[in-house]
């Protein structure tokens, strides 16, 4: 009779053993992971943890690269606003200082020239993602004031 209480033995280990295996590849199948807990692979956990870190880590250089090139291109263009404004005023100005233009003629100048500036400074106060774009390291206060 010990003969068959081992076999018995022995078949109910490995009913088990591989019901433990069905059961652990049944999960990783309706996960879609091979590795479920860090005790499946250490190894491989690991690595896991590893890749997620340097993927969390690579979406937020994304989204500051991202923020970065949106800042520098509001700066660029307002940068352009104001070269094409103060190359308006320089075209006013010449016209205003060459003696054929009326007073009258040359007052409405001023106004564009006035109107021209306080346009160009409110594009040097560009206000963007919380900062002021060209105020230098005191991001936080207004740069130019009138």
């Amino acid at each position: 009779m010990s003969g068959w209480g081992s076999i018995y033995a022995n078949t109910v280990s490995g009913i088990q053993t591989q019901s433990a295996a069905l059961a652990r590849l049944q999960e990783q199948i309706s996960t879609g992971m091979r590795v479920v807990r860090a005790s499946d692979d250490p190894g491989s956990a690991v690595k896991i943890m590893d890749l997620r870190r340097k993927s969390a880590s690579l979406d937020t250089y994304l989204t500051n690269i991202g923020q970065t090139s949106r800042t520098l291109e509001n700066s660029l263009n307002s940068m352009q606003h104001v070269s094409t404004s103060l190359t308006r005023v320089r075209v006013l100005l010449t016209q205003a200082t060459s003696g054929t233009y009326s007073d009258a003629n040359r007052a409405s100048m001023a106004e564009e020239v006035d109107s021209l500036l306080e346009q160009a400074l409110s594009l040097a106060n560009t206000y963007d993602l919380g900062q002021y774009s060209f105020s230098g390291q005191n991001v936080s206060a207004k740069p130019y004031v009138a």
